[in-house]
């Protein structure tokens, strides 16, 4: 505890890990593994970790609750069903409100989300993670004032929120503020470099300012290996490819995208341009076309 109160959390999880050698059923060691590798942004050891926790101890409230934050995104029916059971546990943990509201959001259901937030921030009225949390909801809901002021307040309580940096960067963008929103995108990368979607709307936003276009190739590869070859870093890395005069790769990497989202038609409207760029007049056409179906 002492190592990992001093940062030393290399160190702290060695010996924590010897701890759990010597008491292999204790779940609480396991939790505190988990929290340090979080920390170290070893993100599935933690999880691995948190899994273990609760198995070794069904009733521990927060190993229930990180999984269910860390599930919210790809399985919502299980990850409800952790944050429900580790708010049975600590009704008022905020910690456990905060895992629910986070479910409930990521699957859609906002006003029940908000309803949670609020019950945590009740309870932890100083909690960064539930108020940007609360700025996620807004945001959205297409409330933008009230979203820029909890990702204000965040950064309030925590400067190093990445997350807060990137929402209020992409709020930027949206008013037209292009170097507020370079900045924000820039400070979201030095402080989590594996942020896929800060280093695609950044790669996409020095193309369109005219910026480093070798840079935002880089840029916008990197997200696109991050977040496994998704549709919209694949639209940017085409785009930035087009803009470099390379329209044979836009293409490919176009089509990779629309095969990804087949019904995103600014995407289709931008393998029309590549094609054309790339002397295929006729295929542009013909995806114009589809566009239009």
């Amino acid at each position: 505890a002492l190592l990992e109160d001093r940062g030393e959390l290399d160190d702290a999880a060695r010996h924590l890990r010897r701890a759990f050698e010597l008491a292999p059923t204790n779940a609480e060691i396991a939790a505190r593994i988990a929290h340090v590798e979080e920390q170290l942004g070893r993100h599935v050891v933690a999880s691995d970790l948190w899994e273990r926790a609760r198995s070794l101890d069904p009733g521990h409230a927060v190993a229930n609750a990180r999984l269910a934050e860390r599930l919210a995104a790809t399985d919502a029916t299980r990850a409800e069903t952790l944050a429900r059971r580790a708010v049975a546990i600590a009704p008022r943990s905020a910690f456990a409100r905060r895992a629910l509201a986070t479910v409930l959001v990521l699957s859609g259901r906002r006003a029940e989300g908000r309803a949670e937030i609020e019950k945590a921030l009740s309870i932890a009225p100083d909690d960064p993670r539930t108020w940007e949390l609360r700025g996620i909801a807004a945001f959205a809901d297409g409330a933008h004032e009230d979203a820029r002021r909890a990702f204000e307040r965040t950064l309030a309580l925590d400067e190093s929120a990445a997350g807060a940096h990137l929402h209020l960067a992409m709020l930027a963008d949206l008013r037209g503020d292009v170097r507020e929103a370079l900045a924000g995108y820039e400070r979201a990368l030095e402080i989590e470099p594996g942020q896929a979607v800060a280093a695609n709307n950044l790669a996409d936003a020095l193309r369109r300012t005219g910026g480093d276009l070798q840079r935002a190739r880089a840029l916008a590869e990197q997200a696109v290996t991050l977040s496994n070859g998704r549709a919209q870093m694949l639209d940017t890395l085409g785009a930035v490819l087009l803009a470099l005069g390379d329209p044979g790769a836009a293409c490919s990497t176009l089509q990779r995208a629309v095969s990804k989202a087949p019904d995103e038609l600014a995407i289709r409207f931008r393998l029309a341009q590549a094609l054309v760029a790339a002397g295929r007049p006729i295929e542009g056409r013909r995806e114009i076309g589809r566009a239009h179906v």
